[in-house]
């Protein structure tokens, strides 16, 4: 599980400053400081480099701070190393037509499950057939994204990962109004599980924002 986690854990990349920018909604400019500060450039490199007075940069710098509610560059770097990667494997709010142009491997086509609880839940199966089974929940921005070490690690240890969507994203619904969000998807989970015929103790990981219902799910 070790490998796993670091895994989990890749480098900064441009790909993953588009994401953020995408669900953002930043300008041209508020992307292009953002990929000089993936870059880890100064205030003053940023300068010379867009030929602009540093107090215009430290001005947008601040700006894009603002918009995207980090109060410091550093929590804003943390947060996209935390979800820095090179390719997707498929992301649950964009659904891609057949003639939409793919770089490295092709995405991974979302199942879905109708528990009887209702609603409907999509998961996705990454990683061997038959390695061991481990429920993979996702964060707030980064989806199901994963890079090619991930990939390697999961052949590497013989593991997959059971990976359900979280309601409210791409295709999973939400839970009832009188249902608490972690207990809605514990339950939904767990119905899983039985649903692909799992038994036993699972290891769960949560990833940033999956971390809190993979604490919950743990203690179910």
């Amino acid at each position: 599980m070790g490998a796993i986690l670091c895994a989990l854990s890749p480098g900064l990349t441009h790909h993953a400053g588009t994401i953020f920018g995408d669900h953002f909604d930043l300008t041209d400019s508020e992307r292009r400081i953002l990929r000089h500060l993936i870059n880890g450039d100064a205030p003053q490199q940023i300068a010379g480099l867009r030929q602009t007075s540093v107090q215009t940069v430290r001005t947008q710098i601040k700006s894009l701070l603002a918009k995207t509610g980090f109060s410091t560059q550093v929590d804003l770097i943390r947060q996209i190393t935390a979800m820095g990667t090179r390719e997707t494997i498929e992301d649950p709010g964009v659904r891609r037509s057949s003639s939409d142009a793919v770089t490295g491997p092709a995405p991974r086509i979302l199942r879905q499950f109708r528990p009887a609880l209702g609603g409907v839940m999509e998961y996705a199966l990454i990683g061997p057939k038959e390695g061991r089974p481990v429920v993979y929940l996702h964060g707030l921005i980064d989806s199901l994204t994963m890079s090619d070490n991930i990939h390697a690690a999961l052949q590497a240890h013989s593991i997959r990962l059971i990976a359900p969507v979280r309601a409210n994203f791409g295709g999973s619904t939400a839970y009832e109004a009188e249902e608490l969000p972690e207990v809605g998807f514990a339950d939904r989970v767990a119905a899983l599980l039985d649903h692909l015929q799992i038994e036993g103790p699972v290891p769960v990981i949560g990833h940033m924002a999956g971390a809190f219902y993979a604490y919950y799910l743990a203690q179910c």
